[in-house]
Formats: C-alpha cells, structure tokens, sequence
C-alpha cells in the first residue's frame, strides 16, 4: 500500500513558482481526509456545479487569499504571523530532515529541491541550517556533479 500519492500540480491548472508543473506527495491520512471533505463537506458547500475551488466557505463561496492567511494564523500561527514563504520554509527545513534520515544528504537536497522548484542546489543549501555538521563542500559536490550531468 502506497504511502504517499503522487500529485502533479500544473499552470495549465492553476498558478505554480515559476510556471513550472511539479509533483508534490500527499501522505495517505492527509488524502482520505481529502477525499473525505470533498465527497461529503465541499458537497453541502457548493452552489452551483460551476466552482472550481477545492476550499469553499460554509456560504459555498471561494475563499479570499487574504481569508485562507487570517484562518491559518488564528487556528494554527499560536499568536505567530504566519505567510506562505514560512509554511514553504517550514516545509522544506522538517522535509530535508525527514528524508536525510532515509538517504545521504545530498540526496535529500535534491528531493527537496525538486519539491521546491529551485533550479540549483545552492537555494536548497539554506534549508540546512538545522544541521550544523552538514559541511558546505557536500552540497557543492553534489552541484558539482548535477552541473556535469547536466
């Protein structure tokens, strides 16, 4: 049973960093619960067949940018101000440490780095400040050899 599903975000879809397509993996739980709001919550939301949002609002509206933020830092931000380049960071620096436990750190750079859409593992390298014996001469082997296949 597969642990995590594949989801290929597109700009043909919607709009992505760079209009660049990019798979991101959803862990199971999250899915089913995914799955769950659509097929029974998004149902009693929505009203008309034309709305194309995943989130509506309990009136059947599409949610405001500036909502979606309000709602997350007052369920979520603990009195923090929360905006979507932390949710990205926070993303990547628990990702890069998860993932650096199963495969060597160079590795995990460049996984990370795929999710995140940067084009060189130097942008990457910021997400390893949590790991202070990580020595830079690792992420530029790792360049290096990503510039010769290249």
């Amino acid at each position: 049973m597969k642990a995590l599903f594949v989801v290929t975000l597109s700009p043909r879809d919607m709009q992505t960093k760079g209009g660049v397509a990019r798979n991101i993996h959803i862990p199971r739980a999250l899915m089913a619960d995914l799955w769950m709001y659509v097929a029974v919550e998004r149902q009693t939301r929505i009203l008309n067949d034309s709305a194309t949002e995943l989130f509506l609002t309990k009136e059947g509206r599409r949610y405001k940018t500036r909502s979606v933020w309000k709602l997350y830092s007052e369920n979520m931000g603990a009195g923090l101000h929360v905006y979507p380049h932390l949710l990205r960071h926070t993303y990547a620096t628990h990702t890069l440490a998860a993932v650096s436990k199963i495969m060597n750190v160079g590795n995990a750079l460049l996984y990370v780095r795929d999710r995140l859409g940067h084009s060189s593992i130097k942008t990457t390298e910021v997400y390893l400040h949590y790991k202070d014996d990580i020595a830079v001469a690792v992420s530029e082997q790792y360049q290096a050899e990503l510039s010769r296949l290249a």
